[in-house]
């Protein structure tokens, strides 16, 4: 091989390199995601199940202590008072249920979303020394095969031609990013709506009921 000839195939075996180690940073990367993801949702839920028993021992607490003072009061006006205020303990768990229903959704919804982010942002700063390296590595190839008249011109012309390649796949990467996490949060947002609208349509249908 020509010494012409080298700085072209060192760059097809380096560029075959780092197209199967991007493949498999990108595939450890969202393993790590989803693992990230399930352990933060995971987490999320069981706060929601410990807030929403403190809920249901509440109201149960509140509802023990009316049937106490309607076991021990012989005035009639105080007895259907405190019937009718315990009637009204079921209605306000169910609101102050789907209220923390609602809390979590957007709390999923944003831990979603920030996994999504801190994974680009990972890949992107993965891809960076990965750069670093190739470039190491090419530059100490260089030096041992190439005459040195020819290795300073042909290493600039590379890492340039590399820097300006990344550089685009950065940017790509952050428009990405940015047009993923949009995208997520609007899809979280018409969900909203039509978990309101379902609300809506519900209390409605209730007080027709009543």
């Amino acid at each position: 091989m020509t010494p012409e000839e080298i700085p072209a195939a060192v760059e097809r075996m380096i560029d075959d390199r780092h197209a199967k180690e991007l493949e498999d940073m990108l595939l450890k990367l969202y393993e790590q995601k989803a693992i990230q993801l399930k352990e933060e949702i995971l987490a999320l839920l069981e706060e929601k199940a410990g807030k929403q028993l403190l809920l249901k021992q509440q109201a149960e607490d509140r509802k023990r202590g009316l049937d106490a003072i309607i076991g021990r009061s012989t005035d009639q006006k105080v007895v259907k008072e405190m019937v009718q205020k315990k009637a009204g303990f079921d209605g306000q768990l169910a609101t102050d249920l789907e209220a923390l229903e609602e809390e979590y959704r957007k709390k999923e919804g944003l831990a979603t979303r920030d996994v999504q982010g801190k994974t680009m942002d990972r890949e992107a700063d993965q891809i960076g020394r990965i750069q670093e390296e190739q470039n190491a590595e090419k530059r100490e190839i260089f030096e041992r095969f190439l005459p040195e008249a020819m290795m300073e011109d042909v290493l600039a012309a590379a890492e340039q031609e590399d820097r300006e390649a990344m550089a685009k796949y950065k940017n790509k990467l952050q428009n990405d990013k940015l047009s993923q996490i949009a995208a997520m949060k609007k899809e979280e947002e018409e969900l909203e709506k039509l978990y309101a609208a379902d609300k809506k349509k519900h209390s409605h249908l209730s007080k027709l009921d009543n």
